[in-house]
């Protein structure tokens, strides 16, 4: 692939603001250049690394109507000896082009995405830091520009990948730890849907579910299954548990979960990793009642998100409405009076607590409210 260069004068970069910074933001800065090539009639065509800058993009663009858009997260480290080394890129350009299976979009073959990363991260080198917990964040990523505003698969496509010096994603570094929040009121995604895809729309639908994980106190969701009953992912970042045994199990891979590169090597390094369908009930620190019922005690109680109007009003239930589903275990919630308290279930035999990838995170649960016309905020 020959790749045309319209490259900066020296003078004009600005790699040097880098000088000086003890810490990074994550994914505010940007590096000088880009890689951007085109795909239309059926074939890629122009690899270019230009200016970063803006695009021009029909305001009748298939992406900006229907989401029809992927991307990748990578990173490059400067090691020792001065280069600049990613971690399995071609990982990433792999799982680009399974979400574009799913996305009706065509492949970027790895060559050209690997090509085309190693010719920019050569230009760009200087921008790869050097401060601790830092890294050369790599953001690939693929929409449709077709003008057309029929819903159907696009007909042209931009690929580009830029480049972001970047510290920790989360404030105060790698070693503090973060909070979660298991709810069953959110949902990332269901089966034969795109949860296994690293689509633009996915990122977009968990807005929500972390404004209200915040409102709770904590950084991000744990996602359950559709059907509350497995634990499957994090909004934002990869997670284990660490089980009694000392062994490391990894959420096994569906078509509801992003296959993370992270995890997969995590599975072929360590020997007592493995992947299975993690039980929310039975791994899960509410195995313990009395720890539950101190834990619930502690746990602020549930309250809608904070842009929901908390004036009282009489809805009125819709035909499609559905039946509100039953409160949990009072094990698992805010303790109620003796008189209407269920009783508490009987941990399982060989019930194991977890804990997440962030050692002494905390974890909390809420309880999915009930509203009257059968849907939630």
């Amino acid at each position: 692939m020959e790749i045309s260069l319209n490259l900066l004068p020296e003078s004009e970069r600005r790699h040097s603001v880098l000088k000086g910074m003890d810490s990074l933001p994550f994914g505010k800065l940007r590096c000088d250049h880009m890689f951007v090539m085109d795909y239309a009639n059926k074939e890629w065509s122009n690899p270019r690394i230009v200016p970063y800058g803006d695009f021009s993009v029909p305001p009748g663009a298939i992406a900006l109507h229907y989401g029809q858009a992927i991307f990748e997260g990578a990173k490059a480290f400067r090691h020792e000896d001065g280069e600049i080394y990613t971690f399995r890129f071609e990982k990433n350009a792999e799982r680009l082009n399974r979400s574009a299976d799913i996305m009706c979009m065509p492949h970027v073959p790895v060559d050209m995405q690997v090509q085309g990363l190693m010719r920019l991260l050569d230009i760009e080198r200087e921008w790869c830091p050097t401060i601790p917990e830092s890294s050369l964040y790599i953001r690939p990523f693929l929409f449709a520009t077709e003008d057309a505003l029929g819903v159907k698969p696009s007909d042209k496509f931009t690929y580009c990948i830029m480049l972001s010096p970047s510290g920790p994603y989360y404030a105060g570094g790698f070693n503090k730890t973060v909070t979660l929040l298991i709810t069953e009121q959110f949902h990332r995604a269901t089966p034969g849907g795109t949860g296994a895809a690293k689509a633009a729309g996915n990122y977009a639908a968990s807005l929500r579910a972390q404004l209200f994980a915040q409102s709770k106190g904590a950084a991000q969701v744990l996602y359950l299954d559709a059907s509350n009953t497995y634990l499957e992912e994090v909004g934002a970042m990869n997670h284990f548990h660490v089980m009694r045994d000392g062994s490391v199990v990894i959420p096994e891979f569906t078509d509801t979960i992003l296959q993370s590169i992270t995890s997969e090597s995590v599975l072929e390094l360590l020997p007592n990793a493995r992947q299975e369908r993690v039980n929310s009930a039975t791994s899960s620190p509410w195995s313990s009642p009395a720890k539950s019922l101190k834990r619930a005690a502690s746990a602020p109680q549930p309250l809608s998100p904070p842009w929901a109007s908390t004036s009282p009003t009489k809805a009125t239930p819709s035909p499609w409405a559905t039946a509100p589903s039953a409160p949990l275990p009072a094990s698992c919630t805010k303790p109620t009076p003796a008189s209407r308290r269920a009783p508490c279930p009987t941990p399982r035999a060989g019930s194991r607590r977890f804990r997440t990838s962030r050692p002494q995170g905390q974890t909390l649960r809420t309880r999915k409210p009930r509203i009257a016309a059968g849907l939630f905020c």
